[in-house]
């Protein structure tokens, strides 16, 4: 697929995938700031350690499928970077935001199962709202379509 990229865009692809890595790594540690309590299922593990695997399989790969595809129809940029930026808000809040706020603060309260959704919405909610702009907005900078 990447023969299909012509020379000058290569380096816009570098810099769109490393910015869909660093976001999808570091979204919650961000979203999770003030919630730092220990894991339930690891009360020495890091907040990276515990979402490493789950923030490349399900945010950053498929992000960058996606990103490869749309690119290679040739979508503009805008619309590129809100689809982009729709996948990482729903999917990062999913499984990421949501599993942490059950295992690093609901499990020490008592939370029924809607109530977690709702808690970690209104928790994440401005950080998320805020990660999710400056992501739309370094995506949008970074994709470059070829001419």
């Amino acid at each position: 697929m990447l023969n299909l990229i012509a020379a000058s865009s290569k380096k816009s692809i570098l810099v769109t995938a490393f910015t869909l890595l660093l976001f999808s790594l570091a979204q919650p540690q961000i979203v999770m700031i003030t919630k730092l309590g220990y894991s339930v299922s690891c009360a020495e593990c890091s907040i990276l350690e515990q979402t490493f695997l789950t923030a490349i399989l399900y945010v950053f790969l498929p992000m960058l499928l996606v990103f490869f595809v749309l690119q290679q129809l040739k979508w503009n940029r805008y619309v590129i970077s809100g689809i982009l930026t729709a996948y990482f808000t729903i999917t990062s809040f999913l499984f990421l935001s949501v599993p942490l706020f059950r295992d690093r603060y609901a499990t020490y309260s008592t939370f029924a199962d809607d109530e977690i959704i709702v808690s970690a919405v209104l928790s994440s909610f401005s950080t998320q709202l805020i990660v999710s702009g400056v992501f739309f907005l370094l995506i949008q900078k970074t994709v470059e379509l070829e001419k």
